[in-house]
């Protein structure tokens, strides 16, 4: 037997364990692998199936005048335009009257005419207040009514005005005053002489039509019923 001793083998020398690899921090991500998830855009409100109401136009007064803070404001007239009561004189002269003119303390500017028909006598009146803008024209019939026939006068006035497009008659309870009665309100305007001749015009018609009758029942010779019927052809 050999006494050389053999070297023992060697001791495989274990491998110490690898080391789990760190982890590593997540880098950031490029852009381009970024999605971006688009913001939600908002929504419109839905339209509305129905037109939004129109506002309404703001009431305007019953009259067309301009109004301050300290009231109501005439509109002026064109310098070369007439005054009112220039033109009331000027178609009173020249459809022929000769009026006499006066003022009162009211304001108002009157012009008297006096015609006779031979059948009533008429005073015809054209009034003007500048200041209101009004033109007011009666033809009041004489002789006045006496007490005893007022209420039949009251009734055939009554009967008369019924259905009358312009004007009307009307009498004076207390005095028994009868008189046809025609106005014009031309407040924002240059009083027109056409209107005032046409005021004229319908008084003449009316009083025309129904004076003989109105005559006939002022001194009792008819009833309003028989003078009414007289007068409209019924």
């Amino acid at each position: 037997m050999s006494s050389k001793k053999t070297a023992p083998p060697s001791k495989r020398v274990k491998a110490a364990p690898k080391r789990a690899a760190a982890k590593k921090a997540p880098t950031r991500a490029s852009k381009a692998s970024v999605k971006v998830i688009p913001k939600a855009r908002a929504k419109a409100p839905a339209k509305s199936s129905t037109r939004p109401r129109a506002k309404a136009p703001a009431k305007s007064s019953a009259r067309a005048i301009a109004r301050t803070k300290s009231g109501p404001r005439r509109t002026a007239r064109p310098d070369k335009a007439p005054s009112p009561i220039d033109v009331v004189a000027q178609v009173l002269h020249a459809i022929g009257w000769s009026p006499e003119r006066s003022e009162d303390g009211d304001g108002w500017t009157s012009f008297v005419t006096h015609v006779d028909d031979g059948v009533v006598t008429v005073a015809t009146v054209a009034r003007v207040l500048e200041d209101s803008s009004r033109f007011v024209l009666y033809a009041i019939l004489s002789p006045h009514a006496g007490e005893e026939v007022r209420a039949e006068v009251a009734d055939f006035l009554m009967r008369a005005n019924y259905g009358m497009p312009d004007g009307n008659f009307e009498m004076d309870p207390t005095t028994g005053e009868v008189r046809f009665k025609i106005g014009v309100d031309y407040c924002g305007l240059s009083l027109p002489g056409l209107l005032v001749r046409n005021a004229i015009l319908d008084a003449g018609a009316a009083i025309e039509n129904y004076g003989p009758a109105i005559a006939r029942v002022l001194h009792g010779e008819a009833t309003a019923a028989e003078a009414i019927a007289d007068a409209e052809g019924a």
